[in-house]
């Protein structure tokens, strides 16, 4: 029961945390043009973390740290895109990316990274928060920088503030 409140308040927050990063933008989309290559990469890249994000709420209510380690440290490391691209590229899409999508990124890894720590340290209540923010910075990115792909962001949320 208890693990139905924390996803059910976990889908919650995502949703305002969206609303919320789609009003400090003011409504504008973060096209990135990327090259071919990359964004199929990053596609990749993409559905390992989904893979792995989708592992962890359940990993964490059944408590098996070591797939939460090591979905953590996999999702923190990145799974594609470090290994893939060359410096060239690399720097290339540092250039392209704006500076709020790199800020989202780092905390992502960086959540995961802390995932894994307390993995280490069997704290479930630490490991269900830091699972709570990766997942929330994955709303803001997406609800600024993926709306072609998540559509629902398109739809007002009744939550929303307006001025």
């Amino acid at each position: 029961m208890r693990t139905i409140i924390v996803v059910f308040l976990f889908v919650f927050s995502t949703m305002s945390i969206a609303a919320q990063e789609k009003h400090r933008h003011h409504g504008k989309e973060g096209k990135v043009q990327l090259t071919p290559e990359i964004r199929q990469l990053l596609r990749q890249e993409m559905q390992e973390i989904r893979a792995g994000m989708e592992t962890l709420p359940f990993a964490v209510a059944s408590a098996d740290w070591p797939l939460i380690e090591s979905t953590a440290r996999k999702i923190q490391q990145g799974y594609i895109m470090s290994e893939k691209l060359d410096p060239a590229q690399k720097q290339a899409l540092h250039e392209t990316l704006p500076h709020r999508f790199r800020q989202l990124d780092k905390k992502f890894h960086y959540y995961a990274g802390m995932l894994a720590h307390v993995a280490k340290e069997h704290d479930a209540e630490l490991a269900n928060f830091f699972v709570y923010k990766m997942n929330e910075s994955c709303t803001a990115c997406h609800s600024v920088y993926a709306r072609d792909r998540f559509s629902g962001f398109e739809q007002r949320n009744r939550h929303e503030t307006h001025h």
